[in-house]
């Protein structure tokens, strides 16, 4: 089994018939999706992101747009279009549903919908602090479910604070795009069964980072994520990027699928 675990619904990821297409054209059996530019094909220009202080400017000027766009408000309508995109294909399409503070209020009625798998948090689109009535509701829902949780974090300080929030929690975070690795490197024994990391992706890693984390974290703690639609041909480049490192084809097959597996427990 081999999952995108990064994917928006839109881009290369614009319909479901396009979905399956590219899926099947790398040899994916699987994308986690949830909601983005709904209704978009355009593939967003990315250039080279990886150095730590480009990644933190990104999430300044991240945020800036986004509240400039007030993206936040179609995120209801984004996970209601992912939901239908799911229908059309239930076997390649894993839900997450993007929670914001702006629509908490609706989690537990649209659970009761659309059975979504996961949970999507992002702190630049419509921010949140760590410590946050809103996180702490969101924690207990996915606690209660069961369900996992992809977090786009901000600061260094938001994720020493979500190792705080979460430690005594039972449930599974994935920290999108690697983000501050070196914070969770600290205080990895605090944390280690409760967190993954996906390379999300080609534009924002590179092989010496993900070696890296594979050294200090350990191959069955990274998921492959592309992050269509940001950056061109971003799956096949990532999918690249995983083929290159060197670890043995069985690591590699946890990275491309079975970890990702595991978290949705499948």
């Amino acid at each position: 089994m081999r999952i995108d675990a990064h994917g928006h619904a839109c881009g290369e990821y614009v319909t479901a018939d396009r979905l399956v297409t590219k899926l099947s054209e790398n040899r994916l059996d699987q994308v986690v999706l949830f909601p983005g530019e709904t209704g978009s094909s355009k593939i967003q220009k990315v250039g080279d992101h990886k150095h730590k202080e480009v990644l933190y400017f990104s999430n300044v000027i991240g945020t800036f747009c986004a509240k400039f766009m007030d993206f936040s408000r179609k995120i209801d309508v984004g996970n209601a279009h992912v939901y239908r995109m799911r229908q059309e294909a239930p076997d390649r399409i894993v839900q997450y549903y993007w929670v914001t503070p702006r629509y908490v209020h609706k989690l537990e009625q649209d659970f009761q919908e659309m059975q979504f798998a996961g949970i999507k948090l992002h702190q630049c689109i419509d921010y949140f602090g760590i410590h946050s009535d809103f996180l702490g509701e969101v924690l207990d829902f996915a606690e209660l479910h069961n369900l996992p949780i992809l977090i786009h974090l901000y600061g260094r300080k938001d994720a020493s604070n979500l190792i705080d929030a979460i430690k005594e929690r039972d449930v599974t975070v994935t920290i999108a795009h690697l983000f501050h690795g070196k914070v969770f490197e600290a205080r990895w024994q605090e944390i280690e069964s409760r967190i993954s990391f996906d390379l999300a992706n080609y534009y924002l890693l590179n092989k010496s980072t993900a070696m890296r984390a594979i050294n200090t974290f350990g191959c069955g703690k990274l998921i492959l994520g592309a992050d269509n639609p940001y950056g061109a041909n971003c799956i096949e480049k990532t999918l690249d990027l995983v083929a290159s490192l060197p670890v043995t084809e069985s690591d590699k097959a946890k990275i491309l699928g079975e970890n990702m597996q595991k978290i949705l427990g499948n």
